[in-house]
């Protein structure tokens, strides 16, 4: 079982917020974001506009639960959250870990995820530069320094790193950088 207070962890929430609250709501949104970049681990906040609902996504993402936490129960969210609630309704909310995040916003954020032809494209292009810039010449390095040590265990090594590294630093950016096209039907803002 994954230990999530070690991990990186999102938290998935989509409101109803009716079309004549929706400015309100944004606003409130982008304040609570100034808010939370403030505390430690955060990593970014997505937002997805559904244009045939009323529904609001907005997407956290913190680099364990221990802070993820700290922020959701800090005095600031919590005002929030209460504003936001005045004005949405129909709240879900979802917790993510580890490599769930990097596509999957599921059927309970109200996001479609991905073809897998386009989550396929969007993963070589977060892991064939990693690969070829980082780990080949990483483990060849590796290789020389430490002969000593069975290839195996280098490459345990070497599967650990980039892993982590894909999950926290790469693909989070190229699901960012290509949000247009992975979600070609639901407005974006960040």
């Amino acid at each position: 079982m994954l230990d999530n207070s070690k991990t990186g962890v999102t938290i998935v929430i989509k409101r109803l917020v009716k079309y004549k609250h929706q400015k309100k709501y944004k606003e409130l949104l982008s304040e609570s974001y100034l808010a939370s970049i403030k505390f430690e681990g955060f990593l970014g906040l997505d937002v997805f506009n559904d244009q045939k609902t009323e529904y609001i996504t907005f997407v956290y993402r913190f680099n364990t639960e221990e802070n993820l936490n700290k922020w959701l129960e800090s005095e600031e969210a919590k005002v929030y959250s209460q504003k936001m609630n005045k004005i949405s309704s129909d709240t879900e909310l979802k917790k993510l870990s580890g490599l769930e995040y990097w596509f999957n916003y599921s059927s309970d954020s109200g996001l479609q995820p991905p073809k897998k032809s386009k989550m396929i494209v969007a993963t070589v292009m977060g892991v064939y530069p990693l690969q070829l810039l980082v780990t080949s010449p990483l483990l060849g390095f590796l290789e020389e320094s430490f002969p000593q040590i069975p290839y195996f265990v280098l490459l345990l090594c070497i599967s650990l790193f980039s892993i982590s590294t894909l999950t926290y630093i790469v693909m989070p950016k190229v699901t960012k950088i290509l949000k247009f096209w992975l979600y070609p039907k639901i407005d974006t803002e960040n």
